[in-house]
């Protein structure tokens, strides 16, 4: 063991102290010496045991909760892969529903087509029986001038034709 005791003629002038030691000083020499004593020593060997067991306490409690950690988890963990194979089973439920949907979109849009086709196509017969109809009026009032024209010519000659009667005439 060292002895921490030096005279004062080894100890280097730059590293003296004061003349009047402080009492930080001497309270800083009593706890060197403090613990250079056995007795010293046996309290900081008593504080050591006594730090040294409540850590390893504190090391089995984090052990003893690190074994029991899995089973805490693992309620948990099933729970989250119930629910992850449910969205999962939701998700392939969503995409035959969507595929359904696509399809019966693509059936309705088809029908749609052939209704606008039917539509446009009897717009097309619609128009194409207006014009005819116009026609048809303008023959009629053709036919009924030239009918009115005819008989004002017959009455106004003599005709070798029979004359008609005016039902007969509209049969």
């Amino acid at each position: 063991m060292h002895s921490f005791s030096f005279s004062v003629q080894e100890t280097p002038s730059s590293i003296m102290p004061p003349s009047a030691p402080t009492d930080e000083f001497d309270e800083i020499l009593q706890d060197v010496e403090a613990m250079v004593s056995s007795e010293g020593l046996e309290k900081n060997s008593e504080r050591s045991a006594a730090l040294f067991s409540s850590i390893q306490n504190d090391a089995n409690n984090v052990i003893h909760r690190m074994q029991n950690l899995p089973n805490r988890i693992r309620e948990p963990i099933r729970t989250f892969h119930q629910k992850i194979a449910e969205r999962r089973r939701q998700i392939d439920n969503g995409e035959k529903e969507n595929a359904a949907l696509v399809e019966s979109n693509e059936k309705l849009r088809e029908s749609v087509r052939r209704c606008q086709q039917k539509i446009q196509n009897f717009r097309e017969a619609i128009f194409l029986m207006e014009n005819a109809t116009a026609e048809q009026e303008k023959a009629v009032d053709a036919i009924h001038a030239r009918s009115s024209t005819l008989e004002r010519i017959a009455k106004t000659t003599r005709c070798a034709y029979p004359k008609r009667d005016a039902d007969s005439s509209e049969n």
